[in-house]
């Protein structure tokens, strides 16, 4: 397995460095770049006063230009966080394949760019569902927010279709619900994605709206 996660981190390495040569064009004269930080989970940017806009808000009406400059400054910040890590998250080469494809695409809203030019569900996405409908049918409630409540706190340890497990962890002080399900990559024999209460709430809402 340390020989697979050499290889696999080699490989995302290389990617790092042809990324980086793709990006110097837009962030050669931006001033605080090197301030711009992504956590170690890849989860959430910040930065400190002087450093790029860290959040979303407003990215999609920027011009065209201003906002490929934004999106290769958070590529940037990928890349350095990568090149500082021994122990890479699955979430690392995800964000920087999802960059990459909307530094290719920036005249997209970043869900469907990220998705390589078209948005898709995920694989687990429908399986999840059917859990959350499951959990909701028993919850003795009619309340949203007492039924959001109780699925978040239901869901770990749950399994359905292709869903191998899923727990509860705290990333940056959030709790955090981690899906787990089979890759298609020999390399990555497992996938795993972090959802928190708020896409969590999304969906029940939507269930809960759809039963009316």
């Amino acid at each position: 397995m340390d020989e697979v996660n050499s290889i696999s981190r080699k490989i995302l390495l290389e990617k790092v460095a042809d990324t980086e040569e793709l990006i110097k064009p837009f962030v050669r004269d931006v001033v605080g770049l090197e301030k711009l930080k992504v956590s170690p989970s890849f989860f959430s940017f910040g930065g400190v006063s002087g450093a790029p806009a860290a959040s979303l808000v407003g990215v999609d009406e920027m011009p065209l230009a201003e906002k490929r400059k934004w999106i290769a400054c958070r590529l940037w910040a990928i890349c350095q966080r990568i090149r500082q890590m021994d122990d890479l998250p699955q979430k690392a080469g995800m964000l920087l394949t999802e960059y990459l494809n909307w530094l290719n695409n920036p005249g997209t809203p970043r869900a469907l760019a990220g998705a390589a030019g078209g948005k898709r569900k995920a694989a687990y996405t429908e399986d999840l569902k059917a859990l959350i409908k499951e959990i909701i049918s028993t919850v003795e409630s009619d309340i949203p927010s007492v039924i959001k409540a109780a699925v978040f706190r239901k869901l770990p340890g749950c399994t359905g279709g292709i869903i191998e497990n899923i727990s509860h962890i705290c990333v940056d002080d959030k709790d955090k619900l981690a899906i787990h399900w089979p890759g298609d990559d020999a390399r990555r024999p497992s996938r795993e994605m972090l959802l928190g209460r708020d896409a969590i709430n999304k969906t029940v809402a939507i269930i809960l709206k759809n039963q009316m």
